[in-house]
């Protein structure tokens, strides 16, 4: 756990110029940099495709425009339009944010990342656990992220629930309980059955087992 880093990446910061930063701040510091950095690693087409998947037909491409102080600013590409990061929506810099990080210079043993599903549409959730279960697998980081949203549950696959954890609050003792999804009695029954995660997450169900527990 000595080389951990976390990220949970603010407007403020992916907007604006950023100076050449080794690894992007936990608020997303150093943004644009590694934007720039990427571009010449060879990199830039894999996050480009990561970029198109969330934007289809969209988003022809993704660069880092230089400003005056040896600093830089991130900017994409719609047809012959460009679009600054200071106009760009907040799912869609957290977007690129993430999937930067997967393609830093230093990448960590462990990466944690808060609240995935922040700025961004639902439907495009599925998209960003597919980059987090690729990119880990490519690059070797151990990935951790926090959520709260029922949507992404319905989208675990049985391995991924293995090493997903319910998490609730002892009224009582003021405890935090955690138990994985794959250790819930009756969970893969009753997914069998077509019951959807999301249902019982919303309905209390997983929290009155961890309760029961």
């Amino acid at each position: 756990m000595a080389d951990i880093q976390f990220l949970d990446p603010l407007p403020i910061a992916l907007r604006g110029y950023a100076s050449r930063a080794e690894r992007l701040g936990e608020s997303g510091e150093g943004f644009a940099a590694l934007i720039h950095e990427i571009e010449g690693n060879g990199s830039k087409a894999a996050l480009l495709e990561w970029l198109k998947e969330l934007r289809p037909d969209e988003v022809d491409d993704i660069y880092a425009l230089e400003g005056l102080n040896n600093d830089f600013m991130v900017a994409i590409k719609e047809g012959n339009k460009e679009f600054r990061a200071p106009v760009l929506s907040e799912g869609t810099l957290r977007f690129i944010a993430l999937a930067a990080a997967f393609f830093q210079r230093s990448m960590p043993k462990v990466l944690v990342i808060e609240e995935i599903e922040k700025g961004l549409h639902p439907s495009r959730l599925r998209l960003l656990l597919e980059l987090m279960r690729s990119q880990s697998k490519r690059s070797g980081t151990q990935v951790f992220a926090t959520t709260h949203s029922p949507t992404l549950l319905n989208w675990l696959t049985e391995v991924d629930r293995k090493a997903t954890f319910v998490c609730a609050c002892d009224a009582e003792s003021g405890a935090t309980k955690m138990r994985s999804l794959a250790e819930v009695p009756r969970l893969e029954e009753l997914i069998q059955k077509n019951y959807n995660l999301d249902q019982l997450f919303e309905e209390g169900w997983l929290e009155s087992v961890l309760h029961e527990s």
